[in-house]
């Protein structure tokens, strides 16, 4: 059974960041590149604010403009608007930030609150499995350390691309195959067969070598 630990507590947030964070983002949609990758809605400790960053998100998977007008539009058909504060809320939210220029600031004490948040749940689950007797103490640890490895696996990591980046680099490495077919595009091993086999060492790229056992690797 599950028991609340530190209960009193309350839960690690910062509003001014969270009220930064969104602001910046109509302030400056293209900001959203900066940040897409490392902050999720849950990452937003007032509801409000989850659902705000949510109607951003889906007006920029639809290529939308994003501003005060369209997330406000987005936000009143999904019928969440009120919900959010109204368009007053949305509104006091650009003002909440003279600029975006600060938004990787704003936007990491958000995604650093939130971690606080998951650690502490995670520990309060911990101390009540400790308390367990029909719990095995192997388990325990295992799942103590699964929720913790958990909280890195999904912090999103790399940088956010825009397709069309994506498509010219592609098309770019194409070109480059085709116009050396005679030579590597990367660095050679050494071992001429390896580097048919990769074209050489590539920039980003980890290659494992691997062969069954006893097979002479």
């Amino acid at each position: 059974m599950a028991t609340t630990v530190l209960k009193d507590k309350i839960p690690p947030s910062n509003a001014e960041a969270e009220a930064a964070t969104l602001g910046a983002l109509l302030l400056d949609p293209e900001a959203l590149s900066t940040v897409i990758h490392y902050i999720r809605p849950e990452d937003f400790y007032r509801t409000s604010n989850q659902r705000v960053y949510e109607g951003i998100l889906n007006l920029f998977e639809r290529n939308e403009a994003i501003d005060l007008i369209t997330l406000t539009g987005e936000l009143k058909n999904s019928g969440l608007l009120e919900a959010c504060g109204g368009a007053a809320y949305i509104s006091r939210l650009t003002s909440a930030v003279p600029t975006s220029a600060n938004i990787k600031y704003y936007a990491r004490i958000v995604q650093e609150c939130s971690i606080r948040r998951r650690l502490s749940r995670i520990a309060s689950e911990i101390v009540s499995n400790a308390h367990e007797e029909s719990l095995n103490v192997r388990f325990i640890i295992e799942e103590a350390e699964r929720r913790i490895f958990e909280i890195t696996d999904q912090q999103y990591s790399g940088s956010f691309q825009a397709a069309k980046d994506i498509v010219a680099k592609t098309i770019e490495a194409i070109e480059k195959l085709y116009h050396n077919k005679d030579s590597y595009i990367g660095v050679p091993s050494g071992f001429p067969d390896l580097d048919e086999l990769t074209s050489g060492f590539q920039n980003s790229e980890f290659i494992v070598i691997g062969s069954r056992p006893s097979w002479v690797k």
